[in-house]
C-alpha cells in the first residue's frame, strides 16, 4: 500500500498523480517508494493518535520535520485531472482525513476561544457592581483609608485622599445603622442596573439626596465601568472677629475680613470635621473649635465658630499725677497706654489672663502685681514698693524722733519731715503745755507698721500715702510737783503722708486713729537705745 506524501491519502503503487490532493507523483523517485511509504504510514498514525488525544500541535510539527517530510506542495500539472480527482473523492468512498495545517489551524483558534473566554470572565469580574460593593463594604469596615480612597469617585472636584477620607469612614463606624442604610442602598442600585439599567441610569444621575451612590461611568472595552460616586457637602462657617483664620485639619480655608464673617466652603466628601477659629494679636490668641456632621448634598450645614472674648476697660482709682501707665497682659508688654486706650479686646475675662502696670512716679518707677482679668473692669491699683515702704517707715520712726523734740522744746525747727499744718498745730499745743507748766517726759520705743495697709493714691492735690501703724512709748504728763512716772504706752496710729516733689522726700500730712492690727502682717522697728527727753521748761 502507498500514501501521498502530500495529504496522505492512500493511492495505487504505480499512480502518477493522487487522486486525492490532484498532486503530480510521476517524478518521484521508485527507489524511494517503500521507505517513503513506510514513513508516510508512520507519520499518518502519528498524527492520528496525536489527534484523539488532543496533543499539542508543535508537537505534531516537529515529529513530521523528524521524518523528513516535505511541506512544500508540488504544483499539480494536470490541474483538470486534479480537479476530477477531488470530484470523484468528494463525491463518494471514505471522507478525506484533515491536514496538518488544519488542524493546527482549529487547535490555535481553540485555544484562542478559551483564552478569550477566561479575559472576559476576569474581565468582568474585576469591573462587577457586586464586587466593588462588597470591596468597599470591607474596606470601610476594616477602616482601610487607602482602599476606600482609591473606590470613591467624586461628581464635582474634592480631593479624595487617605486624609480627607478620615472623616467619612469614623462617621459610618461610629454610626453602624447609617452604615447598613448605606450598604443597601447601593445593592438596590446594582439590582436595578441588573433589571432596568436605563433607569437605573436615569436615577443614578439625579440622586443626590443620597451621599453615596452607584454610578455607571462609560465602558472599558467591553465591559460597563461602575464607580461608588459621592457627592460634595457645603458648610457655613461663621465667626465674629475680623482677622480670624478659619482652619480644617490643620490647613487655613478662609480668613474673615470683617466682624460677623460668614462664609459657604466646600466641596467636602460627606463626613464629620472639626472646624478651628484662631484669632491672634499682640498680646493674646483665641480660638474656637467645632464639630460638624454632614451627609446630605442638599443640605448647606452651619458651623458656628464664636470667639469667646471680651472687651475689658481698664482704669486707675485716681485720675491725675501720671503721664502714662503701661499694661502688661499675661506679663508681657501690650504695648497699650491705658491713659489713651481703656478699653482692649478681645481679651478674655474669665479669670485665665492676668494683667498688670507700670508707670513712672515721681519717686521712680513702679509696677503693680499681676491681677487676673475677671471682669469686664479692672483697675491698676499701685502699691507702695519695697522701696517706697522702706521710704515712708524711716519718715514715720523719724517723725516720732522729732514729735519729743518738738513737744519738749516747743521749737517748729525741731520738724523736718511734717508739713506745716502739722507742726502748727503741735508747736501751738506745746507752747499751751509751756505757758500753764505742763510737763511731759517720755522715750520712743518704737512701731509695728501693717505692711498691708500701705497704700498711694493721687486726686489732684499731690501723691499720697497711707500706712497703720502701732506705736510705743515709756512716758508721764503731770502738772507743778509731782513726781513723773514713766509707763508704757501703746497707740493704734494712722498716718498719711505726702510726697515732696521739690524736696523729693515724704512728709508726715496727718496723724489719726489707725486700722486693726489683729492678724496682719507686721513690720517691726524697736529703738536699740530709746532717749529719753523732758519738757525744757520743767525746773
Amino acid at each position: 500500500m502507498k500514501f501521498c506524501k502530500h495529504c496522505g491519502g492512500e493511492i495505487s503503487a504505480n499512480a502518477k498523480f493522487c487522486k486525492h490532493c490532484g498532486q503530480d507523483l510521476s517524478g518521484e523517485s521508485t527507489n524511494n517508494s517503500e521507505d517513503q511509504t513506510d514513513k508516510v504510514e508512520e507519520f499518518v498514525e502519528k498524527v492520528n493518535h496525536q489527534n484523539d488525544k488532543k496533543l499539542d500541535p508543535l508537537i505534531e510539527s516537529e515529529q513530521s520535520d523528524d521524518i523528513g517530510f516535505d511541506n512544500n506542495p508540488v504544483q499539480s500539472k494536470n490541474p483538470v485531472q486534479g480537479g476530477l480527482a477531488a470530484s470523484k473523492k468528494s463525491g463518494h468512498g471514505q471522507p478525506s482525513k484533515l491536514s496538518k495545517k488544519s488542524k493546527i489551524m482549529m487547535t490555535i483558534a481553540g485555544a484562542l476561544i478559551v483564552l478569550l473566554f477566561a479575559a472576559y470572565q476576569v474581565g468582568a469580574s474585576m469591573t462587577s457592581k457586586d464586587k466593588i460593593i462588597e470591596k468597599f463594604e470591607e474596606a470601610m469596615i476594616k477602616k482601610d483609608s487607602k482602599t476606600v480612597a482609591d473606590l470613591l469617585a467624586a461628581s464635582k472636584k474634592i480631593e479624595i485622599n487617605n486624609n480627607t477620607v478620615t472623616g467619612f469612614i469614623n462617621y459610618y463606624s461610629e454610626n453602624p445603622s447609617e452604615m447598613d442604610y448605606m450598604m443597601e442602598h447601593l445593592k438596590n442600585q446594582a439590582k436595578e442596573y441588573e433589571t432596568n439599567p436605563k433607569a437605573a441610569e436615569a436615577a443614578g444621575e439625579s440622586t443626590y439626596s443620597y451621599a453615596v451612590n452607584l454610578v455607571k461611568d462609560g465602558k472599558t472595552f467591553v465591559y460597563d465601568n461602575f464607580d461608588i460616586q459621592v457627592s460634595p457637602v457645603y458648610f457655613n462657617v461663621y465667626t465674629n472677629y475680623n482677622d480670624t483664620e478659619i482652619s480644617l485639619n490643620g490647613e487655613v480655608i478662609a480668613t474673615s475680613d470683617k466682624e460677623d464673617f460668614t462664609k459657604e466652603v466646600g466641596p467636602f466628601l460627606p463626613g464629620t470635621y472639626t472646624f478651628t477659629a484662631t484669632y491672634k494679636n499682640d498680646y493674646v490668641e483665641l480660638t474656637a473649635e467645632e464639630e460638624s456632621t454632614n451627609f446630605d448634598p442638599g443640605y448647606t450645614d452651619d458651623v458656628d465658630l464664636f470667639i469667646d472674648g471680651e472687651e475689658v476697660t481698664f482704669g486707675l482709682p485716681y485720675n491725675d499725677g501720671l503721664d502714662s501707665v503701661k499694661l502688661f497682659i499675661n506679663g508681657n508688654d501690650s504695648g497699650i497706654d491705658i491713659l489713651k486706650q481703656d478699653a482692649v479686646g478681645p481679651i478674655l475675662a474669665d479669670g485665665s489672663m492676668t494683667a498688670s502696670f507700670e508707670a513712672d512716679f515721681p519717686w521712680g518707677t513702679m509696677k503693680t502685681e499681676e491681677v487676673p482679668i475677671d471682669s469686664y473692669y479692672v483697675e491698676a491699683k499701685f502699691t507702695a514698693s519695697d522701696e517706697v515702704k522702706q521710704a515712708i517707715q524711716d519718715t514715720i520712726v523719724q517723725y516720732n524722733k522729732e514729735l519729743l523734740a518738738a513737744i519738749t522744746t516747743a521749737d517748729e525747727k525741731k520738724f523736718t519731715i511734717a508739713t506745716e499744718e502739722v507742726v502748727t498745730d503741735i508747736i501751738d499745743d506745746a507752747k499751751y503745755d509751756k505757758e500753764n507748766e505742763y510737763y511731759y517726759k517720755g522715750k520712743f520705743i518704737g512701731v509695728d507698721f501693717n505692711s498691708e495697709s500701705f497704700v498711694i493714691s493721687n486726686y489732684g492735690e499731690g501723691w499720697v500715702a497711707g500706712v497703720d501703724t502701732k506705736t510705743y512709748y515709756e512716758e508721764d504728763s503731770w502738772y507743778g510737783d509731782e513726781e513723773p512716772k514713766l509707763e508704757e504706752a501703746t497707740d493704734d496710729v494712722g498716718y498719711e503722708l505726702i510726697y515732696d516733689e521739690k524736696q523729693e522726700k515724704w512728709k508726715v500730712n496727718y496723724v489719726g486713729w489707725g486700722g486693726s492690727m489683729d492678724d496682719a502682717e507686721i513690720i517691726e522697728y524697736r529703738e536699740k537705745e530709746p532717749k529719753e527727753v523732758t519738757s525744757a521748761w520743767f525746773k
